[in-house]
């Protein structure tokens, strides 16, 4: 790995020694999984035999089975491919879960209560595990049944229809913003939960729903909206309640300015010369702003295109302006600052040698976030799963020649 992936400092995790089932699928669970893993967690991931992960198959860019996609969300984890279908299957996943701390799955409400894997079930065989359910419209409801993945979810939970350009087709947030809302929240969820367990001995069920997620994210709309029935359309590169935060057009390019307080805003006008807009009746304060914003709007971009955006950003940074230019990924593979944060950093994978994985965002000063391997192959670990948690190798044959697990052509002995 780069050495930047871990710099000397402390080499423990914060739950070291947690062990966590992963029934979990494309994105929200995985995601949240991962996170574990890097903080120390055994995750064992049970997929499907043959075809594992649908997410495996989005692309072959690491070979078949092995997509950009799942490398990005699956580091840090064992793979064993399990036929839950089968009463063998099920045993198998039993003899996991009574040494788990913690198991996740994603699937419509019902399926694991049919594969006898349901919350109520584990929870009288094993009272001190932690049952993360996450779903994407609720457990009980006119929707539970409905199939919901992340743009569905993004248009249902109104995140559509508050982005893009007004008067534009709805825009899709760029990157899977309803799963990946889900997964920060079940991690939440799940580290309170194991908080709780440490003050009561037992465990709980956590719920996550990624349409919660998505109007948790209107935390900062919903009072006004009751009361004025707006933002009630998207605001495109502007802030609805805020003036100036927006893109502005540069004479090469574009920025991103935002002007959260009074004294912000003054700084900026002074900054781009033009104090004179600071006792302007129509700018006098965010309202009158918000009032006067295609006005405002004008007026600072006949400015702003007079220079290069490099230009401006050293200009605005030295009057401590909030501001940026308008990264695309490849201006972040080598930004300073992503790079001290190790927020772009090297995995282990079985076809491709390392691949460029996103580090994680949590910080400890007494433990570490951790990459230790990358994204699995399918089952390529089911043969060390099934003897740490006490099969014989001949009992590890019969499933692998039953079909109840499968292995990687390459193993065909345990």
């Amino acid at each position: 790995m780069a050495s930047n992936n871990h710099p000397a400092g402390p080499s423990r995790g914060v739950v070291d020694g947690i062990h966590v089932v992963d029934f979990s699928q494309f994105a929200a669970g995985p995601w949240c999984t991962s996170f574990l893993g890097d903080l120390g967690a055994d995750v064992i991931k049970i997929e499907r035999p043959g075809s594992g992960d649908p997410s495996r198959a989005f692309d072959a860019m690491f070979g078949p089975g092995n997509s950009s996609y799942f490398a990005g969300m699956n580091r840090n984890k064992r793979s064993i491919a399990l036929d839950l279908s089968s009463a063998e299957g099920k045993a198998v996943a039993r003899r996991l879960l009574s040494t788990a701390d913690i198991v996740i799955e994603n699937f419509r409400p019902g399926v694991m209560d049919k594969l006898g894997l349901g919350y109520e079930t584990l929870h009288r065989e094993f009272p001190r595990l932690i049952y993360c359910a996450i779903t994407a419209y609720g457990e009980s409801g006119p929707y539970v049944q409905k199939p919901g993945m992340d743009g569905v979810l993004q248009a249902m939970g109104g995140i559509m229809g508050h982005t893009g350009e007004p008067g534009g087709t709805p825009t899709r947030v760029g990157v899977p913003i309803a799963d990946f809302t889900a997964a920060f929240l079940s991690l939440s969820a799940i580290s309170l939960a194991l908080y709780d367990r440490e003050r009561t001995g037992k465990g709980q069920k956590v719920g996550v729903a990624l349409l919660d997620g998505q109007l948790a994210l209107f935390a900062n709309h919903m009072p006004g909206f009751a009361v004025t029935g707006k933002p009630d359309k998207p605001a495109g590169a502007a802030h609805p309640q805020i003036e100036p935060s927006r893109v502005y057009r540069t004479q090469n390019g574009h920025m991103v300015v935002t002007c959260f307080t009074q004294e912000f805003w003054q700084r900026f006008a002074r900054g781009i010369e033009l104090p004179e807009l600071i006792d302007d009746e129509r700018f006098k304060d965010n309202a009158a702003r918000v009032k006067n914003r295609s006005v405002l709007t004008e007026i600072v971009e006949a400015r702003l295109t007079k220079r290069p955006t490099p230009e401006w950003i050293e200009i605005l940074e030295r009057n401590d302006v909030p501001c940026t230019q308008v990264n695309m990924l490849r201006d972040l593979y080598n930004n300073p600052q992503v790079l001290q944060n190790r927020m772009i950093v090297d995995a282990p994978h079985p076809t491709a040698g390392t691949v460029k994985v996103v580090g994680n965002p949590l910080k400890f000063s007494n433990a570490e976030a951790r990459i230790r391997r990358g994204a699995p192959e399918l089952g390529g670990d089911s043969i060390e799963i099934l003897k740490g948690c006490g099969y014989s190798a001949e009992e590890a044959r019969k499933l692998i020649a039953n079909g109840v697990v499968a292995v990687p052509a390459r193993e065909a002995k345990p």
